[in-house]
């Protein structure tokens, strides 16, 4: 455990300076020859900074959870940072700019990275005098093919904003964000469940018992299905009125919720899957379906934006999900012979 825990360190630091300096170096390119703004290139030298302590929040983050403290890695992965954010927020928005929230942020990430190594250095008591050591390509023949589906996801799950920000107006822009994060809060149940679930599922796999493996995994989506279903009702029968609260910008693009929402209930309806294959060991197989996904996405992001702006990027979105949780479906069935929701599912056979 200390093993992996000290080379993850070491490596992920490494690569998050050098990404970091790429990103600073190249931010007026990226400003002015893919945004045409060069206003931009301040805010992506401040965010720059925050690369590093963003990538260790979260390694620290899951590592917490690693070890069964499940409160503290949430408490690090979810809310830390965006408490700090919180408590200067209105203050450093309203006096000092744009400009200032984004040093905010990276203020926040390093806070809360800090707070993340107190914990792992409390709970990691037992082994401190021992030294680590873990088979560095064991390490990587696990972490290459997650650092591509997290890489692919981000690719996945940003591809709205950024074509939006190249084809369409900035006030596309803040439509298409504004909705697609409250859609992403109906996945607030499914990410709890899989922080708890996602040690039962790889225990369940080391000892051979599919049975129960299968039977965590229908509970934990019926879980999630019941507990998510009033807060998608409610975003489903009032969009205009849940988007009045953004300004009246935002009034009439009740459509774009929709989509969004939509996409999401296949995603809550087809369970904790990507948990399921990464922690089954079949993190090969998840990445092939990013692999296949990412390019969908973006053809279509590219396609329907410029006849539908955010509308466009809310549809592309959804099929996206709704072709990323089918392919997921269809290979937990395949290898681990586990139907989520054993009714329809079982058609797949």
């Amino acid at each position: 455990v200390k093993g992996i825990f000290e080379k993850s360190v070491l490596y992920v630091s490494s690569t998050a300076i050098l990404l970091g300096i790429t990103l600073f170096v190249l931010s007026p390119m990226l400003a002015s020859g893919v945004f045409s703004d060069e206003r931009l290139t301040r805010l992506f030298r401040i965010i720059a900074l925050a690369i590093m302590p963003v990538s260790l929040m979260h390694l620290v983050g899951m590592s917490l959870q690693g070890l069964r403290c499940m409160r503290e890695s949430q408490f690090i992965i979810h809310c830390c940072d965006q408490l700090c954010l919180l408590a200067g927020l209105i203050i450093v928005m309203h006096f000092f700019g744009i400009s200032a929230v984004a040093l905010l942020y990276v203020v926040s990430s390093w806070l809360t990275v800090g707070i993340g190594f107190l914990f792992w250095r409390r709970k990691s008591r037992p082994f401190l005098d021992i030294k680590g050591s873990f088979s560095t390509p064991a390490l990587f023949n696990t972490a290459l093919p997650l650092m591509w589906t997290n890489l692919l996801m981000v690719v996945g799950s940003r591809a709205g904003t950024f074509t939006l920000g190249i084809l369409s107006e900035p006030a596309e822009v803040a439509i298409y964000n504004i909705t697609f994060r409250i859609s992403m809060l109906t996945n607030f149940f499914l990410l709890a469940v899989n922080a708890v679930s996602s040690p039962k599922f790889a225990a369940l796999y080391s000892r051979g018992d599919m049975k129960g493996l299968a039977r965590t995994a229908q509970q934990s989506t019926m879980l999630i299905i019941a507990a998510t279903f009033p807060l998608i009702a409610i975003v489903l029968l009032y969009p205009e009125f849940i988007l009045s609260f953004f300004g009246n910008e935002f009034t009439g693009r009740g459509d774009v919720l929709s989509v969004l929402i939509t996409g999401q209930c296949v995603n809550i309806a087809a369970g904790p899957l990507g948990m399921i294959l990464a922690m089954c060991g079949k993190e090969k197989s998840l990445r092939n379906v990013y692999l296949l996904s990412t390019p969908l996405i973006i053809v279509l992001q590219f396609s329907l934006i410029p006849f539908f702006n955010a509308l466009g990027a809310a549809l592309a979105t959804a099929v996206y999900i709704m072709f990323l949780n089918a392919a997921c479906v269809y290979i937990v069935h395949k290898e681990l012979h586990i139907n989520i929701l054993p009714n329809p599912l079982t058609l797949i056979k």
